[in-house]
């Protein structure tokens, strides 16, 4: 998936904006770009991750929480409040495929307000969520069953289980999958005009399995994504919906492999939209947003083995090997660079 700067300058813009609408459809995609955008950028990981960082950071502020419940209750474990703890969980297991620590044991704090705060975990959060599940009524509001994030709840549990290999995602859907399937798939193909019931097609595709895979992907609501009210989610995908809800279940397989990074982008100057190592050799797309051949901006690639490399693809362009990085200097233009292993 290959962004394009506008939508890239989009994406960053909101997820850097400290009061960014919490709770809006944008703000429960983005994150969900993020991992596309990194999956077609496995060698340039440390924008996707530090923008996913900052929209936690956000949310763990924020009060996307029904306001009828208590105002001092943990937002997680609040009635009526599965609608927050499902994106969390699926944005941190977004970010735990893309990014190589484990930090599933890792403590954040959750703010009801200024005065209460309340510790989790990643992996905490994931047996919350997946308990709920079992529990139809707290996934619930009314009668009604909120299809966006039971998507995200399960796709959420399913990056959990890939990443920490662990085994909540089956025995929690096996409480609610074969009910609420139909019911959100025939939820999204009646409102198959809006974004959210799109979002939900788009989420759903990873989690399901043979014939319910088949009436997912083909729902009308993936369809409908260069509708007016469906244009923001298209401007961020860039791309066919079903493309996308294809490379989302390719993404939800298996953690980004472990490789050499590029970092240290001046992302206000440029974007990478491709950064991948195929047979030893390193291919990087960079689109720059105000060219200037005199002008040079510089990046390292950590992890490279210290030899001989050449480099080709953009005249001007050169590199300095170090022990600990290779160092690059490019003119400010936009192409593509090859980084080829030379002989000892």
């Amino acid at each position: 998936m290959e962004l394009s700067p506008a939508a890239l300058e989009r994406i960053q813009r909101f997820a850097t904006e400290p009061e960014a609408a919490p709770g809006s459809t944008t703000d429960w995609a983005t994150p969900l770009v993020l991992g596309l955008m990194a999956a077609t950028t496995p060698a340039a990981t440390e924008h996707p991750v530090e923008l996913l960082d900052r929209i936690v950071a956000r949310r763990l502020r924020s009060r996307v929480v029904p306001e009828t419940i208590d105002p001092t209750a943990d937002p997680i474990t609040a009635p009526g409040s599965f609608a927050y703890p499902a994106h969390l969980l699926l944005t941190l297991g977004i970010r735990a495929m893309i990014e190589a620590s484990d930090r599933s044991d890792e403590t954040f704090l959750v703010a009801r307000d200024d005065r209460h705060e309340y510790p989790w975990t990643h992996r905490a959060l994931a047996h919350h969520v997946a308990a709920s599940l079992t529990r139809p009524a707290t996934c619930t509001s009314g009668d009604s069953i909120d299809p966006l994030a039971l998507a995200a709840a399960g796709l959420g549990l399913l990056l959990h289980d890939r990443r920490f290999d662990t085994a909540l995602y089956g025995a929690a859907l096996d409480a609610w999958w074969p009910i609420a399937r139909d019911h959100i798939v025939m939820q999204a193909a009646m409102d198959g005009s809006g974004i959210e019931a799109a979002l939900t097609s788009l989420l759903l595709t990873p989690q399901a399995s043979g014939t319910a895979h088949s009436e997912i992907a083909d729902c009308p609501s993936l369809d409908v994504l260069a509708s007016t009210d469906a244009a923001e989610l298209e401007a961020m995908l860039t791309m066919p919906a079903a493309e996308a809800a294809e490379r989302l279940t390719d993404f939800a397989v298996a953690p980004l492999e472990r490789c050499p990074q590029i970092v240290d982008i001046d992302h206000h100057k440029l974007a990478v939209t491709r950064a991948e190592w195929i047979a030893g050799a390193l291919f990087v797309k960079v689109v720059v947003f105000e060219e200037d051949p005199t002008a040079t901006t510089t990046y390292r690639i950590i992890g490279a083995e210290p030899r001989l490399w050449y480099l080709t693809g953009i005249d001007g362009a050169w590199m300095d090997v170090t022990s600990s990085a290779v160092i690059m200097r490019q003119p400010l233009v936009s192409g593509i660079l090859e980084f080829t292993p030379g002989s000892y």
